[in-house]
């Protein structure tokens, strides 16, 4: 049994670590260097500044959880071979976004015609091919590239948001549109499966250890989001259920030779979480506060013995790691710790690790 918990432990941890990574990697945004077509007689810095403003407004145009890649990012990413290089002089924007792992690129050409500057902007999406959006303009000189880029970058990443392939759909965040404080009160249910360990001091200061391995510890409860202070106050209850089982044979010498002992309790568990980083943008979100248990039934026996009951309440400590999943799923790890109490026990103390999967709604 310990053998199976430790599998499934792993399992959940690769689940999560497996959901983030794709997630990361398939918001990614390409916006290429700004290249020449033919003779154009213009400078390398130029181009730079021309391709800066367009991945500025890319910025301010898309969903925050869509990643911008700069310039730094694309050419460390992009393989050493010298057939990647040319294809990046020849504009092969398609070629390049696959080749570095950008979901989208964007990849603009500055020509000439009839004695004017052109520049023609395109957006494609890597994995299929497919040419979202793209815009011609024409300017006698930079500065009116430069404005054209302001002017019709934002309809042109928009296009994005609008895409039918993309994952996974998320509210637009602009720059005009501050989401570092959240506003929205909203409500969830959440369900968990995890191990618990009990420590006992005896009155003649013998410790008793208690430790479940076997997934022995459930849950189902419900829980609100409340907007305080620039961040969320959770607060939960939750009926838990939790059976603690010890070795066969062990040797107990503060209650007399060898035995077998069992633990099974009804717990009211209240949390109150002040979680950070629950927000559209975050993949990961962190929570910390008071943890309070309310025990309804709890009784502790040495084989056909009865050894000791537990009651009262359990006061101490809760943390959790968060991963969100869309806008209504998260997964999450829990520690919570509390002082309790045991009959003829001097102090005692109750440890929990939980695996949650929570829908807010």
């Amino acid at each position: 049994m310990i053998y199976i918990s430790q599998k499934l432990s792993i399992l959940f941890i690769l689940l999560i670590v497996s959901i983030s990574v794709q997630t990361v990697l398939a918001q990614t945004v390409a916006v290429l260097e700004i290249i020449p077509s033919g003779d154009v007689n213009l400078k390398t810095s130029e181009y730079r500044h021309l391709t800066d403003e367009l991945r500025t407004r890319a910025r301010e145009a898309l969903p925050r959880d869509l990643k911008i890649l700069t310039r730094d990012n694309i050419f460390s990413l992009m393989p050493s071979d010298s057939e990647e290089a040319e294809c990046l002089a020849e504009s092969c924007a398609i070629d390049i976004g696959r080749a570095i792992g950008a979901e989208y690129v964007t990849q603009g050409i500055v020509g000439e015609f009839d004695g004017m500057l052109t520049l023609t902007v395109e957006l494609y999406e890597s994995i299929s091919g497919n040419l979202l959006g793209s815009f011609v303009t024409e300017s006698n000189g930079l500065r009116g590239l430069l404005s054209a880029i302001r002017d019709k970058a934002p309809g042109l990443f928009a296009n994005i948001a609008k895409n039918p392939s993309r994952p996974t759909k998320k509210n637009d965040y602009s720059k005009d549109s501050p989401t570092d404080i959240p506003t929205e009160r909203r409500f969830g249910v959440r369900a968990n499966a995890g191990m618990a360990m009990a420590t006992i001091l005896t009155s003649n200061n013998e410790t008793i250890g208690l430790i479940g391995n076997i997934g022995n510890n459930i849950g189902l409860g419900a829980y609100a989001l409340i907007p305080i202070l620039g961040v969320y106050l959770v607060p939960e209850i939750t009926i838990q259920s939790r059976k603690l089982i010890i070795a066969e044979n062990t040797d107990f010498s503060a209650i007399g030779g060898n035995r077998d002992l069992t633990l099974e309790e009804t717990a009211i568990d209240i949390p109150v979480f002040f979680r950070f980083r629950y927000r559209e943008e975050n993949i990961v979100y962190l929570g910390i506060g008071p943890y309070l248990g309310i025990i309804l039934d709890a009784q502790g026996s040495f084989e056909e013995d009865s050894g000791f009951s537990r009651n009262g309440l359990d006061i101490g400590f809760c943390f959790e790691l968060g991963f969100r999943i869309g806008k209504h799923f998260s997964l999450d790890i829990r520690g919570l710790g509390g002082l309790g109490s045991f009959d003829n026990a001097t102090s005692s103390m109750m440890i929990q690790s939980q695996y949650g999967l929570s829908y807010t709604f």
